[in-house]
């Protein structure tokens, strides 16, 4: 079981985890672009500061033995996340819609500019 103090930084992990993989997705596609030179030189930085404040992130929740164990696709509007604790193993249902959005907020907000 995931103790309640630990419960937001599970969450900001996950997402943190799926803005990473979108920006890696995407960056193949952005060096296609007219502009990707300027678009891929952005995309890279972001996803430095992204990944500074993902590991530290990820390092606390190790040292209580929390990782995140996989995806599972439940419908078109849901997702599982299984969460592997110290005692058991746990399932988080997200809304694909929620995720989806908290992730652009999170790599629309832009520390750089």
């Amino acid at each position: 079981m995931i103790k309640p103090n630990l419960q937001s930084a599970v969450h900001n992990l996950i997402i943190y985890d799926l803005a990473i993989r979108t920006l890696n997705y995407n960056l193949p596609k952005i060096e296609e672009l007219k502009t990707g030179s300027i678009y891929k030189a952005y995309t890279e930085l972001l996803l430095i500061e992204l990944r500074k404040d993902y590991k530290p992130l990820k390092q606390q929740l190790m040292l209580e033995r929390i990782s995140i164990v996989k995806w599972q696709q439940v419908d078109q509007f849901f997702s599982d996340v299984i969460v592997s604790t110290s005692g058991n193993d746990q399932s988080l249902r997200y809304a694909k819609k929620v995720l989806q959005y908290e992730v652009d907020s999170l790599v629309n907000y832009s520390p750089l500019s």
